[in-house]
């Protein structure tokens, strides 16, 4: 390789260095891109679906930007002591032929559902949901 070659391929490694973190700046990586079927993406952050049978054998907690939606016919099965706690937004659509149940998938009660405050002004929406087995259905700070 003579002298002039060798300075020419030094310049353009030299300039590819210096653009390619314009290049990824002009189209960034798109992480939202890939979806997980149970978790979808909004405006907020997710939104996660419940449907058939759910068994939770511990506290679950929609976040603050999420959103948990249950739908008609679904069976919520809670172990001793757990409940969903909504910092977010709960929609549950269950309908007056297919309601959504909660109730204990065991001897123990759980503990219903607990709105805190962050729910507050939300749009939280509960149609036909029947709640069995629970020591405190549901509460709202």
């Amino acid at each position: 390789m003579t002298g002039s070659s060798r300075t020419a391929s030094r310049v353009i490694f030299v300039t590819l260095l210096f653009l390619l973190p314009l290049l990824t700046a002009i189209h960034p990586l798109n992480e939202a891109e890939t979806v997980d079927p149970m978790v979808q993406n909004t405006g907020a952050r997710a939104q996660v679906t419940w449907s058939g049978t759910k068994v939770l054998s511990a506290t679950y907690t929609v976040p603050v930007s999420d959103e948990l939606v249950i739908q008609a016919c679904t069976v919520v099965q809670m172990g001793g002591g757990v409940r969903i706690i909504v910092d977010g937004r709960l929609t549950v659509q269950g309908t007056q032929s297919c309601p959504v149940t909660l109730e204990a998938s065991g001897l123990s009660d759980h503990e219903g559902i607990q709105f805190n405050a962050s729910s507050s002004g939300r749009g939280s929406f509960l149609q036909n949901v029947t709640i069995e087995d629970s020591i405190y259905g549901m509460t709202i700070y």
